[in-house]
């Protein structure tokens, strides 16, 4: 449920906002930045899949030793479907949500699917340039302003807890400063906005809404150990630092 990564001592790591199936906007942003495979860790803070067109694609990222990803509200939904495949209520909600892409898939690529869901963890934990990271999908709710108590709380099977991890949004619409003690940054993604309400204290939202470039959305994508935020949209690779943010 939660992952601890080893601090990256070869190289750099990215954390990527909502992919949502859009892959080629991923492609331009580590091409930007010079990703280089073989040192450089990428972590996706969830939905990795639907709406966009290479939603397999994206969820077969997880397979590279590079690419880690919590588990979002869509991959969590997908695997209520897998524990309820009979259920025609399931696969409708799926499918409005943009799901359609998986049920053109034959057996064995949905079994493949639930095997590369189901080890997704919850959240992730990482240190680098000196700062604690913790990356989830949603948010840690407003009532606990510590991580430890959070994840505790997580792991013991709080249900209000692990809601507001995959589905929560208190501290983003109510615009809260409000600091989570014994972590740096909490990154995050799941509620669509622009860059300049993606702040809230020390909890950063990076999901731009990729999935509708052509409208205005972008993908987001940040340094860690920096404060440098990279954003794709339908024209360009824009650098952003966090500090500009608000």
């Amino acid at each position: 449920m939660i992952l601890n990564l080893p601090t990256n001592a070869a190289g750099r790591d990215f954390a990527v906002g909502d992919l949502h199936g859009c892959l080629p906007a991923l492609q331009s942003l580590l091409d930007h930045v010079g990703f280089d495979i073989g040192k450089d860790r990428l972590l996706a803070v969830g939905d990795l899949i639907d709406r966009g067109y290479a939603s397999l694609q994206c969820l077969e990222l997880l397979s590279q030793p590079w690419f880690y990803a919590v588990r979002g509200n869509h991959e969590a939904r997908a695997l209520e479907w897998f524990a309820q495949p009979g259920s025609g209520d399931l696969e409708l909600m799926w499918r409005i949500d943009g799901g359609a892409w998986f049920f053109q898939l034959d057996a064995r690529q949905r079994q493949h699917c639930r095997t590369l869901m189901l080890a997704m963890p919850w959240v992730m934990q990482v240190t680098a340039g000196q700062r604690r990271y913790a990356i989830l999908h949603a948010e840690v709710p407003p009532e606990i302003d510590d991580l430890a108590t959070f994840l505790q709380r997580l792991q013991a099977g709080d249900d209000a807890v692990q809601q507001a991890c995959i589905w929560g949004r208190e501290r983003y619409l109510s615009n809260s400063a409000a600091m989570v003690r014994g972590v740096d940054w909490v990154i995050g993604g799941h509620t669509p906005g622009e860059p300049k309400n993606a702040l809230h204290g020390n909890c950063l939202d990076i999901d731009f809404c990729a999935f509708a470039m052509e409208n205005g959305g972008a993908l987001g994508m940040l340094e860690l150990g920096s404060d440098r935020l990279y954003l794709r949209d339908k024209r360009r690779i824009t650098p952003l630092e966090l500090g500009s943010l608000g």
